[in-house]
């Protein structure tokens, strides 16, 4: 079986196909990884002027009602977008003033290439594996030999990946070749790690796609058909299912328009909260009328003689404070309660997307390809779990922020009453700053385990469908 992959390895390594897709997938990576190296690269020092700029505007301004903006927070810019952009695709933009092309023509990363290129080239170097050397005879001289049928296909297999296996070691080696040279940060071990796990992860897909190929190859005769299906194959898995599952996700599951829920929200904080609080403002009225006579007397005088009677009338004086502050009261519940409906309305919609974004997930595991993007952004932090951990980050650092400001205003406010602190310029030098914090990679690790099961998963059905259909194929 060793010797027959070996055989299979040698006679691709002359072929021009192996030869131009190994130099393009080089060529291709090289070229990614240096303009994703300096985008990086722009982005670090993009980061570092915000920064040095909002301390800037502490010290210029020095006041509480004017450093909201430099108390705002915000993911840095991850070493491993220079290898996987992830969600952070669109950052690049910021280094063009008005120039629409970079939409047009968006940078492709290593998890781009691999799903896209190496996928390909896979199916490429085995779609006719079986089908090809059925039609040239090569296949009938190689079942008499002293091999199971079993062995025949998974030295074809074995084979098969240590073709692509040249390019793919290749494009990795340049690719870390590129970070090391061009990189404004130097990685850490972490990085270096992280890379190595995305790196298993790919191979583990181009595996998945390599078995595909020998499969497609077994269930065909001609290579032409074999080619075919194979094509076929590589669209529906990579173009087709990647992006039909969120819309199929969002007709199973809808939601509402995000306008319309703003709308919605913007009635319930206007006239639904008004509605409330005359309500409520009513039924505490009521229930004073009940407890104090002077109260009834006093609402049932025209707003215009109020003001009279009270001057003149001290248990009216009385009535008029108990009403304020009753209506006061009023407000501030009518206030609370639409609040915190808004609130569940969001916390509504915030359960409902993440349902509809699970549904997607599971949509799209028909494929190998998304599980292989999840695998890679998940390990390089720009994926969407380290999106909701930013977005937790941030909400934890508002709190913090919040209970800083308010005991400062306080302190302050202790030293002089008198002063409107809010405008005084101050000492904000040990205000909270935001610093994310990065998930340790065991973290990482443990969270992508499922999607290496994933990619084995499909590995080990594409590898059992070649041996099922080659017990049964007709080498004649």
């Amino acid at each position: 079986m060793l010797t027959l992959a070996a055989k299979e390895i040698r006679d691709s390594l002359l072929t021009l196909r192996f030869q131009a897709g190994t130099l393009l997938a080089v060529m291709l990576v090289a070229v990614s990884v240096w303009a994703l190296a300096d985008d990086y690269g722009r982005r670090v020092e993009g980061q570092s002027r915000r920064l040095a700029l909002n301390e800037a505007h502490l010290s210029e301004v020095g006041h509480l009602n004017r450093i909201g903006s430099a108390s705002a927070v915000g993911q840095p810019p991850v070493p491993l977008t220079v290898w996987v952009r992830g969600l952070s695709q669109g950052a690049h933009l910021s280094q063009f003033d008005n120039d629409p092309l970079p939409v047009l023509f968006p940078l492709v990363d290593m998890t781009g290439v691999v799903t896209v290129v190496f996928s390909l080239l896979a199916l490429v170097f085995t779609f006719d594996a079986v089908s090809g050397e059925r039609r040239s005879g090569t296949l009938r001289l190689l079942s008499t030999f002293h091999l199971s049928r079993a062995s025949l296909v998974l030295g074809k297999i074995i084979g098969a990946l240590g073709t692509v296996a040249v390019p793919f070691v290749a494009s990795w080696l340049v690719a870390a070749l590129v970070v090391v040279i061009v990189s404004p940060v130097p990685w850490g071990p972490a990085e270096w790690a992280a890379a190595l796990a995305i790196g298993l992860g790919a191979f583990l897909y181009v595996v998945a796609f390599g078995a595909l190929g020998v499969a497609i190859s077994t269930l065909t005769r001609e290579p032409r058909t074999s080619a075919f299906v194979a094509l076929a194959a590589w669209v529906v898995l990579v173009l087709v299912i990647p992006n039909l599952a969120p819309f199929m996700a969002a007709e199973l599951r809808p939601l509402p328009s995000l306008t319309a829920l703003q709308r919605q929200a913007h009635r319930m904080l206007d006239t639904e909260r008004d509605a409330l609080q005359d309500r409520l403002r009513a039924e505490a009225f009521d229930r004073l009328r009940s407890e104090d006579p002077a109260v009834g007397r006093y609402l049932d005088l025209p707003r215009e003689e109020r003001a009279a009677a009270v001057a003149a009338d001290p248990a009216l004086a009385q009535a008029a404070e108990q009403v304020a502050t009753a209506g006061n009261e009023a407000n501030q519940e009518g206030n609370r309660i639409q609040r915190e409906r808004v609130d569940e309305l969001y916390a509504d919609f915030d359960r409902r997307l993440d349902g509809q974004v699970r549904l997607a997930r599971l949509l799209s595991l028909a494929s190998p390809a998304p599980a292989f993007t999840y695998l890679a952004t998940d390990l390089a932090e720009t994926g969407l779990r380290h999106e909701k951990r930013a977005e937790v980050q941030g909400e934890q650092f508002a709190n913090v922020y919040r209970q800083w400001s308010e005991a400062k205003y306080d302190a302050l406010l202790a030293t002089d009453p008198s002063r409107d602190w809010y405008n005084t310029p101050t000492d904000l030098s040990d205000m909270p700053r935001f610093v994310y914090r990065s998930e340790p990679l065991g973290g990482r690790l443990a969270a992508t385990a499922p999607w290496f099961v994933v990619l084995a998963l499909f590995s080990t059905l594409f590898t059992t469908v070649a041996a099922a259909a080659f017990a049964r194929y007709d080498v004649r």
